[in-house]
């Protein structure tokens, strides 16, 4: 099969015949997930590819203010721990690395001070949940 138009992606560089289409897909402001738009390629061969914003793409910006929290021994090496604390689900660590330069969140210390950024704040663009 093969595609008499070539397809530009979002920067406007052209993609290989390979790629059939490429778009992103919708998101919206209720959900809390990092994988905000979500650019799809769908191949020739049926496959789809999902690429995202890695953490090192992402920053956290916290407008409306943040909170200090000090790791203690029950919550040593447990970041999903202390995002069920303060934010109420452990599926919002990934807030708390971002925000603290966390690379790896199954390393954290007894008496590390970690800044909690308020959730509310960071749907305000920049940030990833805006």
């Amino acid at each position: 099969m093969s595609l008499t138009k070539k397809i530009k992606d979002l920067k406007g560089r052209v993609n290989d015949d390979y790629i059939v289409s490429q778009y992103t897909v919708p998101y919206g402001i209720a959900n809390n997930s990092r994988y905000k738009h979500l650019d799809e390629l769908l191949l020739q061969d049926g496959k789809v590819i999902n690429a995202t914003l890695g953490p090192v793409d992402m920053s956290i910006y916290p407008f409306g203010g943040t909170n200090i929290y000090t790791v203690t021994a029950s919550d040593e090496n447990r970041i999903d721990i202390i995002a069920t604390k303060v934010y109420g689900s452990a599926s919002l660590y990934w807030i708390i690395c971002y925000m603290n330069n966390i690379e790896d969140p199954l390393v954290l210390p007894s008496g590390r001070v970690l800044f909690i950024p308020d959730l509310g704040s960071l749907r305000q663009f920049p940030n990833p949940l805006s």
